[in-house]
């Protein structure tokens, strides 16, 4: 595994955040983007995509 800059690593913990208030808590891609501290959904969207090789919609999509 490459290393992490601490920013890296930050951003990295609060796409898991996100992730499990999806999964767990049913929260909205847009509500999690926010509770975790993103200003920008859409930027959430492609940080999202780039790390779990699918956007936020797939993963809610397949819990419905």
């Amino acid at each position: 595994m490459p290393s992490l800059t601490p920013g890296q690593y930050q951003q990295r913990l609060r796409l898991f955040e996100a992730r499990r208030l999806m999964l767990d808590e049913g929260y909205s891609a847009s509500n999690a983007a926010f509770e975790v501290g993103h200003e920008s959904v859409s930027q959430f969207t492609r940080k999202y995509g780039r790390l779990f090789q699918a956007p936020p919609e797939a993963l809610l999509g397949s819990s419905a």
